[in-house]
């Protein structure tokens, strides 16, 4: 008996979150069976992503690579999850030949200086095009410290504040400096996160 919609230009991407690595027995793999069959009939092209099966790094960020993990097949996988999504956002099918990524929170692509741009114009020139380090964590709550709060923080030790927030905070010593993140203590106040090194500091 033919089915009578047509749904052959779409695109289905089911994430299997079982804990058993193929081709070991899956009941939740037994439940995707069975609305895959249905999407089958009606000419839908289901892609099955074990998780389980992938070395997916645990993390928030969309390539954990760049936060210390050696491998992460996340990206690549992402891909296919795209293609499904932006398939039915515009109700049709998609297929995904590439990704490019054009920002990274506040940083845009169009805004970058190529490499090879900063290498031709010369050391000089090229240093006042980069941006300066704390534009990573302009998102962040600024704490301004005093002077012995400063020399606290640079040494590894707690700020003692009466009420720090719940996030971390951007520090800065008096006079603008940033010095580092912090995050709130579990005793109270602020403990270092990460300390920028002085370039009296770096050997």
């Amino acid at each position: 008996m033919t089915a009578p919609w047509d749904f052959s230009d779409l695109r289905a991407v089911f994430i299997n979150c079982t804990l058993k690595r193929s081709p070991e027995l899956s009941h939740t793999g037994g439940l995707i069976d069975i609305s895959r069959s249905i999407m089958d009939k009606h000419g839908v092209t289901v892609d099955v992503i074990r998780a389980v099966d992938h070395d997916i790094a645990t993390g928030v960020w969309p390539d954990m690579t760049e936060h210390g993990w050696d491998s992460d097949e996340w990206p690549a996988l992402y891909q296919r999850v795209l293609a499904a999504d932006i398939g039915r956002a515009l109700g049709c099918g998609a297929y995904l030949s590439a990704l490019r990524r054009t920002a990274v929170g506040a940083f845009r692509v169009a805004e970058a200086v190529p490499l090879d741009e900063l290498e031709r114009s010369g050391a000089g020139p090229g240093r006042q095009r980069l941006l300066p380090v704390d534009a990573l964590v302009r998102s962040l709550q600024p704490f301004a410290a005093g002077l012995e709060e400063a020399a606290h923080f640079r040494h590894g030790r707690v700020i003692p504040v009466a009420a720090a927030g719940p996030d971390p905070v951007a520090v800065y010593a008096p006079g603008g400096r940033f010095l580092g993140v912090a995050e709130p203590a579990p005793g109270g106040g602020l403990a270092p996160l990460r300390l920028m090194a002085e370039r009296d500091e770096i050997p």
